[in-house]
């Protein structure tokens, strides 16, 4: 559901897509194999659920295979990439850069997780917000508004 969202404005933004196939199995029909994508993407957006079969999808084997130019962002789950092998690109030059929201280990502790131990160059960090539906956002509104008329009246 995230990633044909992300194809919708992806698509409206005039940039080509590709989608991978999941690795090993079949190619649908309209999917890429996944070294194909590698090897052709400027931007590489990880958009998939957490298993076994999404696991370190990205390691330095399938880095290596990325262009230099090359944007590699998760938004999926930590689990998708090896965290010290992206680093490791990044300070190497290897790939351009780096986005996420989502750590292998979370909550993310900034004393052993790589992306978070020093200035790493090309890497932007930022918050994970996913869980902010609709519904979520107007409940928090609502419970706001109740406990501030509460509180408002308490102090009266």
């Amino acid at each position: 559901m995230i990633g044909k969202q992300i194809e919708t404005v992806v698509i409206a933004l005039g940039m080509p897509v590709l989608v991978a196939g999941r690795r090993g199995a079949v190619l649908r029909a309209g999917c890429v194999d996944f070294e194909n994508i590698l090897r052709r993407c400027a931007t590489l957006m990880l958009a998939c659920p957490s298993n076994e079969t999404t696991r370190y999808l990205i390691t330095t084997h399938e880095i290596q295979l990325m262009q230099s130019c090359a944007i590699l962002i998760n938004v999926s789950r930590g689990s998708g990439w090896c965290e010290a092998d992206v680093v490791k690109a990044l300070e190497k030059n290897i790939i351009a850069s780096v986005g996420t929201d989502v750590f292998e280990e979370e909550p993310a502790n900034k004393d052993k997780n790589p992306f978070l131990k020093g200035k790493v160059k090309g890497l932007l960090v930022s918050p994970h917000i996913a869980w902010v539906s609709m519904s979520a956002s107007a409940n928090c509104v609502s419970r706001s508004r109740r406990m501030l008329r509460r509180l408002w009246q308490v102090n009266r």
